[in-house]
């Protein structure tokens, strides 16, 4: 099943580049930049001799050990395995909140299969380009839940061999490569792409509404009380990222923080996933004679904010 993704086809880039630095968007006018940390370097690998166990393990072995084979199988699970496309993820002509979304989810979904794969990041002290510890349980479990190929195209293209080597080609990459493995356009979000996407917006709202909720500040501004917010923002994103697997807590955390919102419940991202509020800004209190109770966008529903979704109490 595919679910079809319309779009204007505005200005886009061929690829994607920069996932760790986003524009999170609070309403269709607002936005605050957001840098995550960048888990998208380190691409290339030692020189290996063609005999080497690192050389045999790349090609007849255990590839997933190498850094390059982790974050490109992470970066292929959250975008082109669900349908997801480099011109979804940067599409100028869609809603800028819609965009910001798609964007986050791309990067969330980077690093929460980094991390169910407990592999060690660059910048960490465990980190080894070419002998990185993985779970295999978790990378089969990974496999089933984002409806990936166990043995898809994740074997790096580009393994650096020694030059004396004329049997092996070699190939230069930098660290935005990544992105060679999302697709270009998309034909539609799979089935497995509506629980994903909906999993990224839930927590895309309640990230903002959580850390202003605590920070009993706005997002934006350039205030103190505003960068504490932010502060907040992302030990809440890495909170999530590391979290154990339990969707009711999740579900009952989005319900509580949507009392935050300053709009109903009233903006769709995509059709047959969860709405969210118009406006994150933070407001203390429940709104008036609106149902802010967790709402599913009907199939018939068209992007952006929409009227009359929502029950009054």
């Amino acid at each position: 099943m595919h679910v079809q993704y319309k779009s204007n086809r505005g200005e886009w880039d061929e690829t994607v580049t920069d996932l760790e630095k986003q524009d999170i968007f609070v309403n269709q006018h607002q936005h605050v930049n957001i840098n995550f940390p960048n888990v998208f370097v380190k691409m290339l690998t030692p020189y290996f001799d063609s005999h080497s166990e690192g050389f045999m393990r790349w090609g007849y072995g255990d590839y997933m050990t190498f850094w390059q084979s982790q974050l490109i199988f992470a970066v292929h699970c959250s975008t082109t395995v669900l349908g997801i496309s480099a011109q979804m993820l940067n599409d100028r002509s869609i809603s800028p909140m819609v965009r910001s979304i798609l964007r986050f989810h791309a990067y969330y979904h980077v690093r929460r299969i980094l991390s169910r794969l407990q592999v060690p990041l660059p910048y960490e002290d465990k980190w080894d380009a070419a002998t990185n510890s993985y779970s295999k349980g978790a990378f089969a479990e990974i496999c089933a839940e984002y409806g990936a190929d166990p043995k898809g195209p994740y074997k790096f293209r580009a393994m650096r061999t020694a030059y004396n080597n004329p049997g092996h080609r070699f190939f230069q990459i930098e660290d935005r490569d990544y992105a060679q493995w999302i697709i270009p356009t998309s034909e539609g979000l799979t089935s497995k792409a509506l629980t994903k996407l909906s999993e990224s917006i839930r927590l895309y709202a309640r990230l903002i509404l959580g850390a202003q909720s605590a920070g009993k500040a706005s997002i934006i501004g350039n205030n103190a009380d505003n960068l504490s917010v932010r502060q907040l923002y992302l030990q809440g994103f890495e909170k999530i990222v590391k979290r154990s697997e339990d969707l009711q807590a999740d579900l009952v955390a989005f319900q509580n923080l949507l009392k935050y919102a300053r709009t109903p419940v009233n903006f769709v991202v995509i059709p047959q996933t969860y709405m969210i509020p118009a406006d994150l800004n933070l407001r203390i209190g429940q709104i008036q004679d609106y149902n802010n109770n967790i709402f599913i966008a009907p199939k018939s529903a068209r992007v952006g904010e929409v009227q009359n979704l929502n029950t009054p109490l």
